[in-house]
């Protein structure tokens, strides 16, 4: 596959969960308690994981379908779980935040693109003191399409004033691949997280680049830029 080239890299957009946020365990805990109040049957963990980085009303309908009213009942009982539990079962990755803490000193423009809505976002973000170190949230409250179409990317980089070849975006799932590629944006995978899963179908959800942890990543956009110091 043809990697994307261009100019200095200069920005980065970085996925939520799985990302720079740890919440595999309450979205785990969250789809079981899920389950349990709707069919009895929970899935296995690898089934679960299949569909982190998805919008959650879209997930619900094909996991147990229904009518509209139907799915926001399901999404009222996974919320119900998710909220009660989320300052407790959250915890930012190790090493996170002193890499966004090098990314910016060393002048690069950093945005988060999530899927997420926008209140446990920022919720989130502020618990954790990192809010400030991001010059623009683009969460599922701001587009009307989602991953992995190429919009929230978009809508990202046109917030920061920066071209998608002067862009990286760092998730742990295809959807964040494939948005990225789609948007002309290089696509790295958080190889700390455990979300991503490859099938042949989505080849454009293929990263050109993976980092195994988050201290590595300062390191390979320096060589994407040419081993330069310049951002």
């Amino acid at each position: 596959m043809t990697k994307t080239e261009g100019k200095k890299k200069k920005a980065v957009l970085f996925d939520f969960d799985g990302t720079i946020m740890d919440t595999n365990d309450l979205i785990n805990k969250s789809w079981r308690y899920t389950f349990e109040q709707i069919t009895g049957n929970v899935p296995s963990d690898d089934v679960i994981y299949s569909t982190y980085g998805e919008i959650l009303e879209d997930t619900m309908r094909n996991f147990f379908g229904g009518t509209d009213e139907d799915v926001q009942k399901n999404i009222d009982i996974y919320r119900s779980y998710h909220k009660r539990h989320f300052d407790d079962e959250i915890h930012l990755f190790p090493d996170v935040k002193d890499m966004l803490s090098d990314l910016r000193e060393n002048g690069y423009t950093l945005a988060l693109v999530t899927s997420r809505l926008a209140n446990t976002t920022y919720r989130g973000l502020e618990d954790f003191g990192i809010r400030d170190m991001f010059d623009a949230l683009v969460t599922a409250d701001d587009t009307d399409i989602h991953k992995p179409e190429p919009e929230p990317a978009l809508t990202a980089l046109k917030k920061i004033g920066r071209e998608p070849d002067e862009a990286v975006m760092l998730g742990d799932t295809w959807l964040d691949m494939e948005c990225a590629r789609r948007a002309g944006v290089t696509p790295v995978l958080a190889g700390w997280s455990e979300a991503y899963k490859y099938s042949g179908e989505k080849e454009l959800g293929i990263p050109d680049y993976t980092v195994k942890r988050p201290g590595e990543f300062l390191q390979l956009l320096k060589k994407l830029n040419g081993d330069s110091e310049e951002n």
